[in-house]
């Protein structure tokens, strides 16, 4: 069914669940007109754009791969470990706090960290190095 034209499902305030299948089984997208929820079951989404935004949560299970600049406003959580790099391929990484200049850094290029601003250390603590 070769379609030439904008085709609209339902109307305002009154939609319908929409599923379009892929070339393999189990490949779909699905809109829940109920839940005005999209889903994508067993592909993969690509998105390429000069800008997105995405005004609601977002839940992602499996791997997500980003390329470019990201930006991200709110609170962020992270359940589980962070790696930025890999070992002898670094990153610069920073932290800023709440007083105009300060700040942790790690530079990759030096190994180094620095901190500027108060430090408070609890418990044992072991430096090694000159």
């Amino acid at each position: 069914l070769p379609i030439s034209a904008p085709v609209t499902v339902g109307a305002d305030a009154a939609g319908s669940d929409v599923t379009v299948f892929g070339a393999t089984s189990g490949m779909q997208v699905h809109w829940d007109a109920s839940a005005d929820a999209l889903a994508v079951t067993g592909a993969s989404v690509t998105v390429s754009a000069t800008s997105t935004t995405v005004a609601s949560p977002v839940d992602v299970t499996g791997a997500v791969t980003v390329t470019g600049a990201t930006s991200v406003a709110g609170a962020t959580q992270l359940t589980g470990s962070l790696t930025v790099g890999v070992d002898d391929t670094g990153f610069d990484v920073q932290f800023f706090g709440a007083s105009t200049g300060s700040f942790v850094l790690w530079d990759e290029d030096q190994d180094s960290l620095t901190v500027v601003g108060d430090v408070s250390l609890t418990g044992t603590t072991t430096m090694t190095g000159s």
